[in-house]
């Protein structure tokens, strides 16, 4: 197993989850709810030590109201996303992970709780699960959390878009039409009619260019959204040749990667005006797209 890291809990953290837990309707509901608050802080410290920034406030775990309907023990990273607290008692082996938390997450952390409550033992993480129990042997170790974390930085998290935050890199696809457009004179890209070749009229949709650096082509992806459920999105994904170009180029591949880097969807333009993939991601999963020309490849990760 990972070694772990210790934090301290102070009187003043056991005397607020003390507070909580005297909120809850039974001794079941209020001892879950004890440990989920010092798991909690004892992550916030954590990412206090780090210069993460976190915001308590706006989470489920501290809104008394919501505490009362929810099993959750979020902690949001801002600008980031929110990650579960997930507290283990002595002796446990397994790690039950709440219904609330199989989405919208972007990790989860363990924290082994002393018997006497006094210090949080963080085990380790995960970055997204698949099931409401979890395994010990399957955390990562805390030295790989800020590399993860610095790697989410560089990915769009796909359900903030449905809520109106956008990554700056990623266009509204009016902007870079008159993007395109103010270059040359001619109709930029070939993209016009899109929408026509796709099965998903996307709710929300952005673009982003992308230089393949073979004689000096030019791509345009896009990326279309559609609320499922609560858990699930429809991802339509769309690229499109350079502004002077009818057709993509002949032996440019695009690839859908899981988050192991396994490609799970793939196809090659062979001369097509251009290239689609609709899928369908729960929230908190990671995958990838891979747009290779020649010895030229470009690798562009999302968070769902």
């Amino acid at each position: 197993m990972n070694s772990p890291l210790t934090i301290p809990l102070t009187l003043k953290d056991r005397d607020l989850a003390q507070r909580f837990k005297n909120q809850q309707p039974n001794s079941q509901k209020a001892d879950q709810v004890y440990s989920q608050t010092l798991a909690v802080l004892a992550v916030n410290y954590y990412c206090q030590w780090l210069g993460i920034e976190t915001d308590l406030d706006s989470d489920d775990s501290w809104n008394p109201i919501v505490k009362l309907l929810s099993n959750s023990a979020d902690l949001t990273l801002k600008n980031i996303g929110k990650i579960e607290c997930l507290p283990l008692l002595p002796g446990d082996k397994r790690v039950k992970v709440p219904a609330e938390a199989l989405a919208d997450r972007i990790g989860y952390i363990v924290v082994q709780l002393s018997d006497d409550f006094r210090q949080g033992n963080l085990l380790g993480f995960v970055p997204s699960v698949s099931s409401g129990e979890l395994k010990i042997e399957e955390l990562r170790s805390l030295l790989e959390w800020i590399d993860y974390l610095e790697s989410l930085k560089e990915k769009p998290i796909l359900s903030h878009w449905l809520q109106g935050i956008f990554t700056a890199s990623w266009e509204a696809v009016e902007q870079i039409e008159s993007l395109l457009e103010s270059l040359q004179e001619q109709p930029a890209f070939n993209f016009r009619h899109r929408l026509t070749h796709s099965s998903l009229s996307p709710k929300i949709e952005r673009a982003k260019l992308f230089n393949l650096e073979r004689q000096g082509e030019q791509v345009a992806l896009f990326v279309g959204l559609n609320t499922v459920s609560s858990s699930e999105i429809d991802i339509s994904v769309q690229l499109y040749p350079q502004i002077s170009q009818t057709y993509l180029p002949q032996d440019l591949q695009m690839m859908i990667l899981d988050e192991t880097g396994k490609s799970v969807m793939q196809s090659e333009a062979g001369g097509s005006e251009n290239l689609q993939f609709n899928f369908r991601g729960e929230r908190g999963e990671h995958f990838s797209i891979k747009i290779v020309l020649g010895d030229v490849s470009i690798t562009q990760g999302f968070v769902v």
